[in-house]
């Protein structure tokens, strides 16, 4: 019986370990997930906007701002198409998550090796004027 008093609190102090890996990693990957769909869901904000404002009316990098602090202002990039078209002739609006950025992760391993998604949001145009666009739209002119 003397031989298994310290047994039970080896056992803990492996399974522990591993507990806690498991859980700390669930967490971050919880918490990259969350970074990735909010930054989805402001270019899907932004793709709507940008096709109501001005050609060119609409900073991605500002608009991202309040949303998520500390994401690198290169992110999104808005482009109207066809290329070089204004307000008269644009037929779409598309937004871009630029792939290659890398994600901030608390995890110091993980933070070099982890890139954004490439993803593009396309709409087609609305009025591309401000002047006709409802109040709501704080968007614009940024």
């Amino acid at each position: 019986m003397k031989s298994q008093i310290g047994a039970t609190a080896i056992e803990f102090a492996l399974l522990a370990g591993l507990f806690l890996m498991l859980l700390l990693g669930t967490l971050e990957f919880a918490r990259l997930m969350m970074q990735i769909n909010t930054v989805a869901a402001v270019s899907q904000i932004l793709a709507r906007a940008a096709s109501k404002c001005d050609v060119g009316g609409v900073n991605a990098a500002s608009a991202l701002n309040p949303f998520m602090q500390g994401l690198p202002s290169e992110l999104l990039s808005v482009a109207y198409l066809p290329d070089g078209c204004d307000a008269g002739d644009c037929q779409w609006v598309q937004v871009k998550i630029l792939p290659h950025v890398p994600l901030n992760s608390a995890n110091p391993f993980l933070s070099s090796s982890l890139s954004w998604p490439a993803l593009t949001v396309t709409r087609p145009r609305e009025t591309l004027n401000s002047a006709y666009s409802t109040g709501s739209d704080v968007l614009c002119h940024l």
